[in-house]
């Protein structure tokens, strides 16, 4: 119901309040522009604008900032097929513990995603895709939500 009236409101130029997904744009002050974040936006032709957010205390700030950071480098880790890169994300997430059970759950989440991962001889590509950027962010996505859920175990 939701999605219905988002689209509703963009295609009729509503310019009503709802709360959705968007960039950032500077409606969260200390977070990258480009990042997405869920805040209440304007919803107009032009998609959503997001409205302005009042300052975080600097604690709550320093979290979402960490958890931007764990975001981006997972996406990176996604793209890359860089094992590194996917242990750092998670080594920066404040629910993961680290040791043993993160290297087995990453191994894991590796093992099961190895299709979605880049090919080696590929350079930047996931195997299987040299088709469409779209399919790459559609393959980056459920890596990153894969490993996501070694937050979760």
């Amino acid at each position: 119901e939701a999605a219905c009236e988002l689209m509703n409101a963009i295609y009729n130029d509503k310019r009503i309040i709802m709360h959705v997904n968007t960039r950032n744009n500077g409606a969260i002050n200390g977070l990258p522009d480009d990042c997405a974040v869920e805040v209440s936006s304007l919803i107009t032709a032009s998609g959503p604008l997001p409205l302005n957010v009042a300052p975080f205390p600097e604690d709550t700030l320093r979290l979402l900032q960490l958890m931007k950071s764990f975001e981006r480098l997972t996406i990176e880790a996604a793209l890359t097929g860089n094992r590194h890169t996917a242990w750092r994300a998670l080594m920066l997430n404040p629910l993961i513990v680290s040791g043993e059970k993160l290297e087995l759950a990453l191994d894991e989440v590796i093992a099961e995603n190895r299709q979605w991962l880049p090919d080696p001889r590929l350079t930047g590509r996931l195997a299987g895709d040299l088709t469409t950027d779209r399919l790459t962010l559609r393959h980056s996505a459920h890596f990153s939500a894969t490993l996501s859920i070694i937050v979760d175990s």
